[in-house]
Order: structure tokens, then sequence, then C-alpha cells
């Protein structure tokens, strides 16, 4: 009797055994299913984090940039006409010197705030507050200064060497792209670090185990 009812017994037991699916150790973190009622990382966070250091990245390769063409020797052959209002300009000179060191602290705050808010850290999402608010800053600063100063410096520069062509036109429609451009990013960062319904779910995967 004892031994039918353990005939009986095995089979249910190795049915119940064959539909727990075996271990992959070969499996992929990503592929392993989340438990019910996990708390994911926004998808705004993981697009802005991707976006932000690659904006990084690109930015401190356009630094570069910049730097090695402001070194580069002028001649009446080939003008560099940076080069030229650096040396004959104080102001130009300073407020370059100024805003090339403040855009790379802000490049750095940048990458490691993008970085932080792809972990799901709180303190990324602060870095990327203060940059936002510097950008948008440094556009209106960066804007004023083209129109009041360096306009001016250009035209008085492209005088002196003999070329009366009228710029106007070009330079303002440029700046005002160009700012327009530059305010994006910032605009939009601004937007969900300060959304509610985002900070709500960025916070709750911050503080969950994952």
């Amino acid at each position: 009797n004892e031994d039918r009812k353990l005939q009986v017994a095995n089979p249910v037991s190795e049915f119940s055994m064959s539909q727990v699916p075996p271990h992959n150790p070969y499996q992929s973190p990503s592929a392993i299913p989340k438990p019910v009622g996990a708390v994911e990382l926004p998808v705004a966070a993981k697009v802005l984090g991707i976006i932000g250091i690659v904006l990084g990245v690109l930015g401190f390769i356009g630094m570069m940039c910049g730097l090695a063409a402001m070194m580069m020797p002028s001649s009446p052959a080939m003008p560099n006409h940076t080069a030229d209002m650096m040396r004959e300009s104080s102001v130009y000179r300073n407020f370059t010197i100024g805003s090339t060191a403040l855009g790379f602290v802000a490049l750095v705050v940048l990458l490691g705030g993008s970085i932080g808010l792809l972990q799901g850290k709180m303190w990324g999402r602060t870095l990327l507050i203060g940059y936002a608010a510097y950008a948008l800053l440094s556009v209106l600063v960066g804007t004023a200064f083209n129109i009041l100063v360096m306009y001016p410096l250009m035209t008085e520069m492209l005088a002196k060497q003999g070329v009366q062509a009228d710029m106007s036109g070009f330079f303002y429609i440029s700046t005002a792209v160009g700012a327009v451009i530059g305010s994006l990013f910032p605009t939009v960062l601004l937007f969900y670090m300060l959304n509610g319904d985002f900070v709500g779910r960025f916070r709750r995967f911050s503080e969950s185990p994952h």
C-alpha cells in the first residue's frame, strides 16, 4: 500500500520539478526576469543621461579644437581674426579665457551628472539642474557679449584690413540660431529635472534596492 502511494506521488513530484526553468549561468543580468513590483529607471532619465554624455564628449572635442584654432598664428595671407581680437582687445581676451574655464567645469558637471542620472543617483539630478541653469545663463550672457562687444570688434578689424562688407545680417542670424540651439538641451533638462512626476519616479528608483 505504501509502495503504491510512493509510486503515485513520485510522478507528480517529477512533473512539478520539470516546470521549474533551469538556471542558466551564462544568462545576462538584463535578461533575468525582475520581481513583481520592481521599480525601473524612468525612460527620460536614460535618454537624457545618454544625450548628456554624448554632448559632454563633443563639447570637450569642440573646446580642444577651438583652443587649437586660437593658437594658430595670423598672417596677411591667412588671417586669424580670433587670435587678432585676443591680442588687441583685453575685454575679449579676458571674457574668452573666463568663459572657456567655466565651460570646462560645466562639461565636467554635465558628464558627472549624466552618469549619476543613468545610475539612478539623486546627486546626478542635482548636478544636472546646476548645469542647465548655468548653460541657460551662459547663452544669455554670450549672446549679449557677441552683439555688444564681439561684432563691433570684428567690424573694426575688418575695416582696418580694407574689408567693407556688411556682415550684420549674417552675424545676427547666426547668433540667434546659436542661442536657440544652445538653449534646447538645457531647457528640456531643466523641465524634466524639476517635473514632479519625473522626480517622484526617479526618487523611488533611487531609494529602491537594485
